[in-house]
């Protein structure tokens, strides 16, 4: 004959209540660092189709968003895994998950390299924006990223 074990009720609900607090506690802590959308605004308009992505501490954006935004033309080269942005005589070389940047041929050491996330190459969003001369500025509280394009005559300038 097997014996049942007879559970607490009371005992089981508080483990219940105590583990569904963990939970929700903890994707609390979760919520401001990745899941919050990342807003970015250019010469004051909001990209609504960007789906940025904050990498240790790094803003990276689909490249062509935010290049396209600044008057800017990407290149991809499938074989080298490189893009090029070029606007004007400024060029910007970027090859996939390497450390080293080109400025007009001229090394740059990144924090964080270009990714390839969902088949489009993500760029430090910093990177692209004031290699073409413009003012980036991280908003914290909003979580959102506002660039003003020197080349844009109509636009604010930052504080």
């Amino acid at each position: 004959m097997v014996k049942k074990k007879k559970y607490n009720s009371t005992a089981l609900m508080t483990a219940f209540i105590l583990m569904a607090t963990l939970l929700v506690t903890q994707a609390a802590f979760l919520l401001p660092a990745q899941a919050q959308q990342i807003k970015v605004v250019v010469n004051g308009k909001t990209l609504k189709e960007v789906k940025a992505v904050m990498i240790n501490g790094r803003v990276l954006v689909p490249s062509r968003a935010v290049a396209e935004a600044l008057n800017a033309k990407v290149n991809w080269n499938n074989q080298t895994k490189t893009a090029t942005v070029k606007r004007d005589k400024t060029s910007l070389e970027v090859t996939i998950n390497r450390q080293v940047a080109y400025l007009n041929d001229k090394p740059i050491t990144l924090d964080v390299s270009a990714k390839l996330i969902n088949n489009k190459l993500y760029l430090p969003l910093r990177l692209v924006s004031e290699s073409l001369q413009a003012k980036v500025k991280w908003e914290a509280k909003d979580c959102m990223v506002t660039i003003i394009d020197n080349y844009c005559p109509w636009c604010i300038p930052l504080s």
